[in-house]
């Protein structure tokens, strides 16, 4: 299909450039509410670490006891101990949750919001002359919350992909070595579809936000009272509209159907690889081990298959998040360009604003 629209495709960034952005976001985000922020992170690594004990070698411990009968007393001791430890984080897991987590989503948007707020203010009124300066505003500002839920997300996954890597990592690399190098080969190829995607969104979402504003610019005008008024008395204004519009909308249609099939195909190809490569092999790998060559027992074989999706979903959380962060750095680039806005537009004098709403009089005046 030919395209009939103009793609913006995905600016080239530096790693150097992604970790800055991603770092300006950080500070950003943490500034505005340390502790709660600090208090997320450390809990999503807890829980991470209890999980590992709770499915892995508790599970391991009380299988291991059934098949070689062994008595439950020794399976009973981990899993009160165990039980104890859960019932007692689960307390810091729901104040950390319900309470705290909301309070730096919050904080940390309302603290960005306010940031480009001020700046709007304080623009020339050359950049409301100008079309792009709307399109750069609406954008920064759709995007603010976006962007402190992705910075808070971001923190929480690769602190509890930590927290996973720390104990599953360090028990593969120990117990089966090639299990562990899947899982990181699997991930890598991950992160190079990933990226791809990633920057196919980006460029989905500024191409249709250009047409979307085309659109609403339009339909502001059938609504307005003093345009209304002009379209009927100028039959030819109110065609050119009804036309304009219609490149507009079918120019958005064609890139949303154009991107979507590229990024439905990356998606497909990526799903493909990760079972057939990971989830068939690592489950043929150690079904032969436990059945030819004897070397695990079947309750390895078991929280082994679970430890090693779980290790693979940190994988893919970290990378997906890798992936993704170039896209939202993107975004990140442009809120940073719109906050260094010079105003071109200066007075000579330099003269200040009138501190207060006055009033002005005329006399005498013929």
């Amino acid at each position: 299909m030919s395209k009939n629209f103009e793609i913006e495709k995905a600016p080239r960034m530096s790693a150097a450039k992604i970790i800055t952005n991603n770092l300006f976001l950080l500070k950003l985000v943490f500034s505005a509410a340390p502790f709660p922020f600090a208090l997320y992170a450390f809990e999503q690594f807890r829980v991470a670490f209890m999980i590992f004990f709770e499915h892995t070698l508790l599970i391991k411990t009380v299988l291991d006891c059934v098949q070689y009968q062994r008595p439950f007393s020794e399976a009973l001791i981990p899993i009160l101990i165990i039980a104890a430890i859960l019932f007692v984080t689960s307390i810091l897991g729901s104040v950390t949750g319900q309470w705290l987590q909301p309070k730096a989503v919050l904080a940390a948007e309302t603290k960005l919001k306010n940031m480009i707020f001020d700046k709007a203010k304080d623009v020339d009124l050359k950049c409301f002359d100008d079309p792009q300066y709307y399109n750069e505003f609406n954008l920064t500002v759709e995007k603010a919350p976006q962007l402190v839920a992705y910075m808070i997300d971001i923190v929480a996954v690769l602190a509890s992909s930590l927290g996973t890597l720390v104990t599953t990592g360090v028990y593969f690399s120990v117990e089966s070595k090639p299990v562990f190098l899947l899982v990181l080969f699997s991930s890598v190829l991950y992160v190079f579809l990933s990226i791809k995607v990633s920057k196919l969104n980006y460029s989905k979402y500024t191409t249709t936000r250009k047409y979307e504003r085309k659109t609403e610019y339009i339909r502001r005008i059938f609504y307005l009272p003093d345009y209304a008024k002009e379209i009927r008395l100028n039959g030819e204004v109110k065609d050119q509209c009804f036309e304009k519009y219609g490149e507009a909308y079918d120019g958005m249609i064609d890139n949303l159907v154009w991107h979507s099939k590229k990024i439905n195909m990356m998606q497909l190809l990526n799903w493909g690889i990760q079972t057939l490569l990971l989830d068939m092999g690592t489950t043929l790998f150690l079904v032969y081990q436990a059945s030819v060559k004897e070397t695990l027992t079947y309750a390895a074989v078991i929280v082994m298959m679970n430890a090693c999706w779980r290790l693979s979903r940190s994988f893919r959380n970290i990378v997906y998040k890798i992936a993704t962060s170039a896209e939202n750095c993107m975004y990140v680039e442009k809120i940073k360009s719109f906050l260094k806005l010079e105003n071109e537009i200066t007075s000579e004098e330099n003269l200040e604003t009138y501190p207060r709403p006055c009033s002005l009089e005329l006399k005498n005046v013929s």
